[in-house]
């Protein structure tokens, strides 16, 4: 890996020689790539400007409307002009009913068994109602002016998106909140992880123990081994891949807020086990 600088706050990162080649700007995570966007991404400095907004005709009330130029196919200009055409078409269900017919009847109930048992919330019921709206509108109306400017205004779209990040943030906080998230998603050990494991109980038997799967929250945040005997000791195994982006540092000096001693080991490094089988005896003083 390539010693490089973020684009946004500078902060010294690390990347593949290959990003650097196809990127002409790198970032040390994704609310600093926003706040990046934001700043440079506005208007006619957008990679996703096509020359502002297109005049269209209403093919119902002949009224002209603007919508930007991904929304070229936009048809009509609100939904009452949609609803108009739709007066005396046939209905996708032939105007069938489980009353009238046995077939939708039974569609109906074999639905409502699958569903039953699940409950939702009056606020996941409304996200659900306008999430199908949204969707609908975008389709057939393509949200000509003065509609959800949110969706084709990109300067607004990512400052939504930054307070969204900002927001979850403060929830990841919350050890409930992980642990909850941790369960929702079923995580497991992986081959790495588990082998690595099996290597740990070789040099230190029962001495650590994997709780990365959201037993342990420290602070918002979920190490991968924990020592089981008393000494406030973590040890985090970093993949290549996914935590190619962070500083090592950063783990270390928010477990120690909390009196931890962290040792962090890299992937690449379990190539050589010897090595590795070094740095865990030294960190346990051994």
């Amino acid at each position: 890996m390539i010693e490089t600088k973020c684009s946004n706050c500078e902060k010294t990162i690390w990347k593949y020689p290959y990003e650097i080649k196809s990127y002409k700007h790198l970032f040390c995570n994704g609310n600093c790539k926003r706040e990046w966007q934001i700043k440079h991404w506005s208007g006619k400095n957008s990679p996703f400007y096509k020359g502002g907004l297109i005049e269209r005709i209403c093919k119902q009330c002949g009224k002209k409307f603007q919508v930007y130029p991904c929304f070229k196919d936009c048809k009509y200009c609100s939904q009452k002009c949609y609803w108009k055409t739709m007066e005396g078409v046939r209905p996708w269900n032939y105007g069938l009913t489980k009353e009238t017919d046995t077939r939708v009847k039974k569609g109906i109930e074999k639905m409502s068994k699958t569903l039953t048992g699940r409950t939702l919330s009056k606020s996941q019921c409304n996200n659900m109602r306008k999430s199908m709206i949204l969707s609908h509108k975008k389709k057939v109306f393509g949200f000509p002016k003065g509609n959800r400017k949110s969706f084709r205004d990109k300067e607004s779209y990512l400052k939504g998106s930054l307070k969204m990040g900002k927001a979850m943030l403060i929830k990841w906080k919350d050890p409930e909140f992980v642990k909850k998230q941790m369960k929702a998603r079923n995580i497991t050990p992986n081959k790495t992880e588990l082998r690595f494991e099996k290597f740990l109980n070789k040099i230190l038997p029962s001495e650590y123990e994997f709780v990365g799967d959201g037993q342990l929250i420290i602070g918002g945040r979920c190490p991968d081994y924990v020592n089981i005997n008393g000494r406030k000791k973590l040890i985090e195994l970093y993949g290549d891949y996914w935590h190619r982006n962070d500083d090592p540092q950063d783990k270390i000096n928010h477990y120690k807020q909390y009196g931890f001693e962290t040792l962090i080991v890299w992937e690449h490094e379990l190539k050589d086990l010897l090595k590795v089988k070094n740095q865990i005896t030294q960190f346990n003083n051994i």
